[in-house]
């Protein structure tokens, strides 16, 4: 009776596990996550439609994200479904002698059918309404840490989860009874080749689960602490400039020009939201490729889609940007100057004759004075905004004083210290937005990638520890079919020590197997993960062996207590147990 309170137990407890793991990225996939806005803004030209805005591309970046994590969540369920059946056959297994001397003092079928829908009942509707309420609790949470805004669309799509969950347990312990021959209990085996490939699909799972999510949770550290501990003391000011175009470049050359009075600040840098991480405006521009030609056909003009940024001279060192041939942007590229434009080493080398962009034009937008003349080259910028990653390969920077924003963000890092108060005196009038340090503004910029890294974590966890569970199952099984052939081996000499060696050896394919399919289910799960996240590598090597050694002690864990138990049996009478 013990044997079967504990299973019982176990199966309510893993049942309850895989609803709340689960249960909030189903909730939070079937309604929206929105994070923290890039402020839209106009600068003053007109460009050819379609124009994605930064906003968007991140609006993007976390839809695509919250599907990866709603998989990631499914393959936990997986795990769970798999522990629940090795469970559920182990129990009815165990309760096969019991069944049978019910039968033998006169009980029928139909009483033995009648306790067991009770029992399943029970442990199925325990599991539901524990881990509703867990994962009703953790969604909250979820929501609540969230850095931007959700918008719920009800629960109705989380509540099929209980019920899965609850039928599976009653089919788990239902359908071994229901096979019951009239006097005798046959219970349905988990053959010893289903064991370990139950056992090789957990490790799989938990082997990708738990190497995203280190790898997202990787790239929100980095984001915190991207370039030296010296720049971190900048503050970013955010202002509005609702003015026609000319007048907003107007006040922009004059912030530049008291920002850079006696020499306080080592960057003052002015951009357009989304730029100081990446995040570009996309739309087509026209390319003046010259002698340029695609499959024989003569392209002196190709339309390129570009990631526009509008930026001044001090945002590339911001960037730490390097320039590779020609000229930096420059605060003489003011609203009467020629316009002119840098763009990224991948735009020169593929739409531009040898390569040669320097004194070339680009169109952008439409209407008049549209041509700007190229007069940089940069190497391709290392992204960090979530989403960067899906926008064109190509980057354009045009002058911020050529293209002055509505909205602009205000970079400055100071070289001393500086009384604050004074720079907000060099500020517009009535334009301030927001005001925040460089660290305050960093973190803003990974909160969200570091919400979908704790969100992967936590299933990593539960993961593991429903993992761990369903393992040690799954190899008692597989060791209970063996003990035969163990029995014999130790009659004819074999020590202890042999016999865990030979069970050991037999468990080491298995975590092979297992290895090799978590592998694929990473890579297969990294290559969306870095077309979304800038700075996710699709293989990482050294975060891969870490994750390897964790699975490996838990299949390590999972397989000692049976092998233990298997080895300190005694042959002869398991021999003449497995003999009857």
């Amino acid at each position: 009776m013990g044997h079967h309170s504990k299973t019982a137990a176990l199966i309510v407890v893993t049942a309850m596990l895989g609803i709340a793991t689960a249960w909030a990225p189903i909730a939070i996939e079937s309604g929206r996550l929105h994070a923290p806005p890039v402020p839209a803004v106009d600068l003053g030209v007109s460009l050819a439609g379609p124009v994605i805005t930064p906003a968007a591309i991140q609006e993007r970046g976390t839809e695509i994200l919250g599907g990866v994590n709603y998989l990631l969540a499914a393959g936990a369920l997986l795990v769970c479904f798999c522990a629940i059946v090795v469970l559920s056959f182990m129990r009815a297994e165990s309760r096969s002698k019991e069944i049978l001397v019910h039968r033998a003092v006169g009980a029928s079928r139909r009483q033995l059918m009648t306790r067991g829908v009770l029992e399943s009942g029970l442990l199925a509707l325990t599991a539901a309404v524990l881990g509703s309420i867990l994962g009703l609790l953790i969604l909250n949470y979820a929501i609540a840490a969230w850095p931007g805004t959700f918008e719920p669309r009800g629960l109705l799509a989380s509540l099929w989860l209980p019920v899965v969950i609850g039928v599976t347990i009653a089919l788990g312990i239902l359908i071994p009874l229901k096979a019951m021959g009239s006097m005798r209990p046959s219970v349905p085996p988990l053959t010893p080749l289903l064991a370990p490939a139950l056992c090789a699909l957990q490790l799989a799972v938990c082997f990708a689960v738990m190497v995203n999510a280190k790898q997202v949770g990787h790239e929100a550290r980095s984001l915190l602490g991207d370039g030296r501990a010296d720049e971190h003391n900048g503050r970013v000011f955010q202002l509005a400039i609702p003015a026609s175009p000319s007048e907003r470049s107007h006040q922009l050359a004059e912030l530049i020009t008291r920002s850079g009075v006696a020499d306080l600040f080592d960057v003052a840098s002015l951009s357009s939201p989304g730029a100081l991480n990446g995040l570009g405006t996309v739309n087509t521009v026209i390319t003046e490729c010259g002698a340029c030609s695609q499959g024989g056909i003569a392209t002196p003009l190709r339309p390129v889609p570009v990631s526009l940024s509008v930026v001044s001279a001090d945002t590339f060192r911001a960037l730490n940007a390097t320039l590779l041939e020609g000229r930096w942007l420059s605060d003489k590229d003011d609203w009467k100057a020629q316009r002119v434009a840098v763009i990224t080493r991948r735009l020169a080398r593929a739409h531009f004759q040898n390569g040669q962009a320097i004194g070339r034009g680009i169109q952008l937008g439409q209407g008049r004075n549209n041509r700007y003349t190229v007069v940089g080259v940069v190497e391709d910028p290392t992204l960090h905004g979530l989403g960067g990653a899906l926008q064109p390969a190509y980057g354009v920077y045009a002058s911020v004083l050529q293209l002055p924003p509505t909205v602009v963000d205000f970079l400055v890092r100071p070289r001393r210290a500086v009384a604050w108060s004074s720079v907000l005196a060099w500020l517009p009038r009535g334009s301030l937005k927001e005001a925040l340090s460089e660290q305050q503004w960093r973190a803003r910029l990974a909160a969200p990638i570091g919400w979908f890294g704790g969100t992967l974590l936590f299933n990593g966890a539960a993961v593991v520890f429903v993992a761990l569970l369903g393992i040690a199952m799954s190899m008692s099984i597989w060791v209970g079919a063996m003990l035969p052939e163990l029995a014999v081996r130790r009659c004819v000499g074999a020590r202890r020590r042999a016999v865990f060696r030979h069970i050991a050896g037999r468990s080491a394919r298995v975590a092979i197997a297992g290895g090799i399919l978590g592998l694929l289910l990473a890579e297969l799960t990294a290559d969306p993960l870095s077309a979304i996240i800038p700075g996710i590598e699709p293989f990482d090597a050294h975060g891969v062996f870490q994750i390897a050694l964790l699975t490996l002690a838990v299949m390590a864990l999972g397989l000692s207590v049976p092998a233990w138990r298997a080895c300190r049996l005694d042959p002869v009478e398991v021999l003449s147990k497995h003999g009857d």
